[in-house]
């Protein structure tokens, strides 16, 4: 396989570049870049392995992102960029979201390399080049709508036109389904959602997770973690009605979002003392959090999901709702256990399954089980995939 070893802005190698990708002018695409998510650190990765090639979004707010992507000049925003305040708040441009991206040219390009769950894999409709879209879901907003708490709580008025705009959303996304070329889908559960809604086949590739920024503990505390943003559907209600229940056992949450003071005021009103709401946390508190707890608590059910890498990457085990992108991760007992129902009752009985072979369970043999998703493991097997679909 003949290659070369790409240097990133620093001047450290990176990875080696397949030659039949050396000589192309390439773009990556996403949906905005208005916060530091998962999400966002798939789109560093594959940044850093092209770091002379631009990326296109919607909207962008640099500063919220300014540490994975300083330069400002290479991100290339859309008109929607010069709405005030609203470039920030990407959620409140959804009409808009999907011309905004397509109103790039991109017609220059040889490959385009768009990271999407929203919108980003309708760039570049008029272009000469390829398509590869790693795809983290199709637009959840119009395909899964039933499930989606921000419809349920508009206004009763509202809700029929919002029903509307989006079943509107849902079939310009199904027109352009075949935009791109080829689809990496972030986990087996988006690769079902990709068939069952496109009737399009795609690779799975699962994201990264940066094991070398992570601490790791085979000394454990008395906690179970929740980590992640409150909102509804990652279940940490039911998180907290199991451990009212437990009052024996401790939970930190660790997050904010717009559940959090509910949940914080039910709590205090039960008096009970075993559950700590740990608000935003540092980046050094977060691997500490991480490194010792005695599990890491997932009730939700993600497309793929970054949190319980980082616990395994961690040394620390996973109880996880067997639903989702963790069935692609966990494997039972040696790195978590699953529990079969997303309820309260649920939650306890995969506490219970815990606890009967928690000394079991080796730290170390945890963390290796994370390594095959290093950001250079992941690196490199995306590029492998470009190669061979260029090769065509």
């Amino acid at each position: 396989m003949n290659r070369f070893i790409l240097h990133n802005i620093y001047d450290n190698p990176v990875m080696e570049i397949p030659k039949n990708l050396q000589n192309l002018k390439i773009c990556l695409v996403t949906d905005w870049l208005t916060n530091l998510g998962g999400g966002e650190k798939v789109v560093h990765a594959i940044a850093d392995i092209f770091p002379k090639a631009q990326i296109y979004v919607t909207v962008a707010d640099f500063e919220a992102v300014s540490s994975d992507f300083p330069d400002k000049k290479r991100i290339k925003t859309s008109y929607l960029q010069r709405l005030p305040v609203l470039h920030k708040k990407h959620q409140l441009l959804l009409p808009l979201l999907s011309h905004g991206i397509e109103s790039h040219d991109l017609s220059g390009y040889d490959l385009i390399l768009s990271f999407s769950s929203c919108v980003a894999k309708n760039a570049g409709l008029k272009r000469s080049g390829k398509h590869v879209c790693y795809i983290h879901t199709p637009v959840r907003y119009g395909w899964e709508m039933e499930y989606d708490p921000r419809v349920k709580n508009l206004p009763k008025l509202i809700q029929p036109i919002a029903k509307i705009f989006l079943k509107r959303l849902k079939n310009h996304d199904y027109d352009l389904r075949k935009n791109p070329d080829l689809y990496i889908s972030n986990s087996s559960e988006t690769n079902s959602r990709v068939r069952k809604f496109y009737d399009l086949s795609a690779k799975t590739l699962y994201p990264p997770v940066d094991i070398k920024n992570l601490k790791f503990s085979d000394k454990k505390s008395d906690y179970f973690l929740g980590f992640g943003r409150m909102v509804v559907y990652k279940k940490f209600d039911l998180l907290v009605d199991a451990f009212l229940g437990m009052p024996d056992k401790k939970l930190i949450l660790a997050g904010i979002g717009p559940e959090t003071e509910r949940l914080k005021e039910k709590v205090k009103k039960s008096g009970a003392k075993n559950i700590t709401f740990a608000g935003k946390v540092s980046d050094s508190k977060k691997k500490d959090l991480f490194a010792k707890a005695r599990a890491l608590m997932l009730p939700q059910k993600e497309d793929a999901g970054i949190v319980q890498l980082e616990a395994m990457a961690s040394g620390t085990p996973v109880v996880a709702y067997k639903s989702g992108g963790v069935l692609d991760v966990l494997e039972e007992n040696i790195n978590g256990v699953f529990f079969e129902k997303q309820t309260v009752a649920g939650i306890i009985s995969g506490i219970d399954k815990f606890e009967k072979q928690e000394s079991k369970f080796d730290a170390e043999k945890i963390r290796k089980t994370a390594e095959k998703f290093s950001t250079e493991n992941f690196q490199k097997n995306y590029l492998e995939i470009l190669e061979k679909f260029m090769t065509k």
